[in-house]
């Protein structure tokens, strides 16, 4: 053993390195508590942040664009949203019960007259 290396080992008790081991297994129970929050942390800051794509992976994109996109959606604006196509719907199934309403009352006036006449004649002749 050269001479250096046995002058370090001389000048070491049992008591150091039990101590030295003490401490990194206390390090490394730490490290084993934490490490998941860290990652967890990680994950979650990703998610904010988004992530730009690599190979294999796409892009993600951060918190903020994803509610901008979502708040496109919500009101109207460019035509295209979900808003605009309820508000046409909306629209169009107004229309169609109006419509509906008016063949209903044309029905009545031109069909309804001959058929309850067909049926009162039909109650009165038993």
């Amino acid at each position: 053993m050269p001479p250096e290396v046995q002058a370090f080992l001389e000048g070491i008790s049992v008591w150091t390195v039990v101590a030295w081991g003490g401490v990194l297994a206390l390090t490394w129970g730490v490290v084993r508590k934490v490490w998941p929050l860290l990652k967890r942390l990680a994950d979650f800051l990703d998610d904010v942040m988004g992530e730009p794509a690599r190979p294999g992976v796409p892009a993600r994109l951060g918190l903020m664009e994803r509610v901008m996109r979502v708040e496109h959606e919500l009101f109207p604006n460019s035509g295209k949203s979900l808003r605009d196509q309820t508000n046409r719907m909306e629209q169009k199934l107004d229309r169609d019960h109006q419509r509906i309403g008016d063949l209903a009352g044309q029905f009545e006036q031109h069909i309804g007259k001959p058929i309850q006449i067909i049926t009162n004649y039909t109650e009165e002749k038993p």
